[in-house]
């Protein structure tokens, strides 16, 4: 058994020897795009790069570059729950997917760490659920001061046009130096 992937773009990976030369921002767009949030549990398909995006919207300029990679290790591993994630099982899962993360963060010059991501993410992560689960208007953890009024996540974007919006704002801010 060898431990190769074959990306969108046709790059050959030993998941477990990540090198820099392996990223390509083609392969992280397309295979987020393509990625159902919440595991495909949402009314609605909503792709981890439009949720990428959205929390683009959330962060001070200097990271925005920052924000709309945050989740690109999953191009590589697929998103998991956190739940699942975060358990004492899943130790090795994410030991592979800092290393990922690392290694992409080293590629595109990004502070490795960063509360106003997570924060940002955490944030998106309950508007998410409130307006695209079934269960919504149960939660008790929404606020909404806690996340902008004005923002909202809709129109959902398709597969396509999740990939074209991705790429198209990592290149305005690599173009407009939002290092």
């Amino acid at each position: 058994m060898n431990n190769n992937i074959i990306t969108y773009t046709g790059k050959i990976i030993d998941i477990f020897n990540f090198k820099e030369e392996n990223i390509d921002i083609v392969d992280i767009a397309a295979s987020l795009s393509k990625q159902c949030r919440f595991g495909g549990h949402c009314r609605e398909f909503y792709s981890v790069a439009q949720h990428s995006a959205n929390v683009v919207k959330l962060v001070d300029p200097k990271y925005k570059l920052h924000a709309l990679l945050h989740d690109a290790s999953e191009a590589y591993l697929v998103d998991v729950p956190r739940p699942v994630k975060n358990s004492e099982q899943f130790t090795f899962y994410r030991e592979l997917e800092n290393n990922i993360m690392n290694i992409i963060y080293k590629k595109f010059n990004i502070e490795i760490s960063n509360e106003e991501i997570k924060q940002a993410d955490d944030s998106m992560l309950v508007l998410e659920q409130y307006e695209l689960m079934v269960n919504h208007k149960d939660m008790k953890d929404f606020n909404e001061e806690k996340v902008l009024k004005e923002l909202t996540i809709f129109p959902l974007w398709a597969p396509k046009e999740s990939q074209e919006r991705f790429l198209n704002l990592f290149y305005y801010l690599i173009n407009n130096n939002f290092l």
